[in-house]
């Protein structure tokens, strides 16, 4: 009997597969808010709600910091001479809309909110907004605050618990917020190292409070200094105006801006007020 060597499985040279890291969740967010039935139905309620309370289906306010009182934010379509976002008439309805109802001496989109100021923190506008709610009487609210929060260090459960109470003080009086993620902030390397974390934070409350996230951030990655402009807080501004929506007016930040904000609008006008389908 021939006894040879025993037969040996060889191991096979299998690599080290690669670590992978997922990307944030916030990242994969669309820029403007998509709904689904169930949203729309929750949102609903809460416009409904607000609506016997005595706020208005044509107004709309804002709350932030100095990227939100900025006279380059909305200020610009005030008027029936500013053009159609893209220049087929598509929002020129929500223009028209939201043109209409007044806060005082003038519309949604000049209304200088008393929940918007520069160097504000989110505790600054959580301690504003209800006053805001109260005097201009709005359907919606858009929100965009953190920056601040991040340069002066807040930290993140601090900054999770104020934006939670943000959404939740809307809610409550019947106001429909929308939470806007952030843009970069270069001029300050440790507060943008800290930036992912925030709009992480963003994206969370918006699904733990049922309310809608624009994503400003992904709006603006593709373009030129992520639309910052130089000073390395702020967006930047093309040379025909915050409201000039042409190609070469969408390289810049603040007309990004100032476009998903009223795109943003016009599906919450047509979900929650007109109650048209097909927007998921």
């Amino acid at each position: 009997m021939r006894f040879g060597c025993p037969s040996v499985t060889p191991y096979l040279d299998v690599e080290r597969l690669e670590e992978r890291v997922l990307p944030a969740k916030y990242t994969l967010t669309p820029v403007v808010p998509a709904f689904d039935s169930p949203s729309v139905a929750r949102l609903s309620e809460v416009f409904q709600r607000g609506q016997a309370l005595g706020n208005r289906a044509n107004v709309f306010t804002r709350a932030g910091d100095s990227i939100t009182s900025t006279p380059d934010f909305l200020v610009p379509l005030r008027a029936p001479s500013a053009a159609d976002a893209v220049g087929d008439g598509a929002l020129a309805d929500t223009l028209a809309c939201f043109r209409a109802g007044r806060i005082g001496a003038d519309n949604s989109f000049a209304n200088p909110s008393t929940a918007a100021r520069g160097g504000w923190t989110s505790a600054d506008v959580l301690a504003h907004l209800p006053g805001e709610l109260a005097a201009a009487k709005p359907a919606f609210v858009l929100v965009m605050v953190g920056t601040n929060d991040l340069s002066l260090g807040v930290p993140a459960d601090a900054y999770r618990q104020h934006l939670s109470l943000i959404a939740q003080t809307a809610l409550n009086a019947g106001v429909v917020p929308v939470l806007s993620t952030l843009p970069d902030i270069p001029l300050y390397p440790a507060a943008q190292a800290r930036q992912p974390e925030f709009n992480q934070i963003v994206q969370d409350v918006g699904e733990a409070t049922g309310v809608p996230v624009w994503n400003y951030w992904r709006a603006l990655q593709d373009l030129q200094n992520a639309g910052i402009s130089a000073d390395g807080v702020h967006p930047g501004v093309g040379s025909g105006g915050a409201a000039d929506f042409s190609a070469g007016g969408l390289n810049f930040g603040y007309n990004v801006r100032n476009l998903t904000a009223l795109q943003t609008l016009d599906v919450l006008r047509r979900a929650v007020v007109l109650g048209q389908p097909g927007l998921s």
